[in-house]
């Protein structure tokens, strides 16, 4: 018995995990309740056919005549469990009580009906069968609290003993019967209650998988964003920026839509970083990674830190005012944002320079030409003075780039 008790301990649920065991469990017993109901319809089906047909002429003699109002009465209480079934199987969760109780009562009233079917049967020919086949195969079909279907077989059992000696034959010798009903009255509860902790220990089991494989989940995705992450910047990473540049502009131009290149440079960068120390310039690296990225968050923009000072933006479905107007708005947000470096005490203001383009992909072109646009841009940007955004474009007629 001490197995049973640590295997009993062992699949104890939490509390958070029980209404989802309660809910899997009363959706398991519909499905099988559904099979169990169909079969015991057919074979009242096929019961009431044979009295009628082959017993025509004793139907209304006894013991024949309760046999059938016995097979009557179990085929409408079916038909009826079917019925509501099938009603409440649309919303189980929102229904749960309700079949929960419906399961018990169908568990009493066909125990109860074997039972006394059982007596008419031990009665006519000294068998009982019917009972040993009811309790079997509720124990080996039905989910059910142990709380509960231990009771109603053992009250079930009481009252087949109480009534058994009205039925049975005053020269038959009955303990046969008594002995057969008491095995199979533990075997039942025995099956019962092992399937119905196995099938908690089962759900343990399953749950505990989802959450291992959520949590294996969760942390590749972790690691894959980390691997395609610059961890100062906060942006994706020179890594992700080839496969994605190639990526988006196949897109763009299976599409025929725009496709967009920025690059961004930090003004005097070598300047801060031999100034002010590296510190500093890893903060103003930093506060640029957070600027760009608030200002492409919610759009197709991908962001990246394209190497050292320099980032670049690949957008797609843009038009050329909204690239132009992404860009400005990057440069007058770093423009106007304090960068404050505790570790050196002070407060730093940079800008940016900025070159991009914007095109339809077309066969004269790929992907990395729009790079070179859009670094020629920034070049422009820096020759006429920084802290500007320029646009280099491609000349389809004569085939070249130039600036704007």
């Amino acid at each position: 018995m001490n197995w049973f008790i640590k295997f009993v301990n062992k699949v104890r649920l939490p509390q958070e995990s029980k209404k989802k065991f309660e809910l899997e469990l009363v959706t398991a017993n519909l499905k099988i309740g559904i099979l169990f109901i169909c079969f015991t319809i057919l074979l009242q089906l096929a019961n009431i056919l044979f009295i009628t047909i082959h017993q025509t002429n004793i139907i209304d003699k006894y013991p024949q005549k309760m046999y059938l109002s016995l097979y009557i009465f179990i085929l409408i209480f079916c038909c009826c469990n079917l019925v509501l079934i099938y009603n409440l199987k649309r919303d189980v969760e929102k229904h749960k009580t309700i079949i929960e109780i419906l399961s018990i009562v169908f568990l009493c009233v066909i125990l109860f009906w074997a039972a006394t079917i059982s007596m008419l049967d031990l009665k006519n020919n000294e068998n009982v069968s019917i009972y040993f086949y009811t309790m079997i195969a509720v124990s080996v079909t039905l989910y059910i609290k142990p709380r509960i279907f231990i009771p109603i077989i053992i009250i079930n059992y009481l009252y087949l003993i109480a009534v058994l000696v009205f039925f049975q034959n005053l020269q038959t010798n009955n303990s046969g019967n008594l002995f057969n009903a008491t095995i199979v009255l533990c075997i039942s509860m025995i099956i019962s209650t092992f399937r119905y902790y196995e099938k908690i220990y089962s759900f343990w089991q399953k749950q505990t998988i989802i959450k291992q494989n959520k949590l294996i989940k969760d942390r590749n995705a972790e690691l894959k964003k980390l691997s395609v992450t610059d961890t100062l910047s906060g942006l994706y990473n020179r890594r992700l920026l080839d496969t994605a540049l190639s990526d988006k502009w196949n897109e763009c131009f299976n599409n025929q839509t725009n496709f967009g290149f920025v690059m961004l440079d930090i003004d005097n960068f070598k300047h801060v970083n031999d100034t002010f120390g590296h510190l500093a310039g890893d903060a103003c690296i930093s506060t640029s990674g957070n600027i760009i990225r608030e200002c492409t968050e919610g759009t197709e923009a991908m962001s990246f830190r394209y190497g050292g000072e320099e980032f670049a933006i690949i957008v797609s479905n843009f038009s050329e005012i909204q690239i132009q107007k992404l860009c400005n708005q990057i440069r007058l947000k770093l423009e106007r944002c304090p960068i404050i470096c505790q570790e050196e005490g002070m407060v730093l203001y940079i800008t940016a320079s900025i070159g991009y383009c914007c095109e339809v992909p077309h066969d004269n072109s790929n992907c990395f030409e729009f790079v070179s646009m859009a670094d020629m841009g920034l070049r422009t940007a820096k020759q006429k003075g920084k802290n500007q955004v320029q646009r280099c474009e491609w000349d389809k007629n004569k085939d070249v780039m130039y600036e704007q």
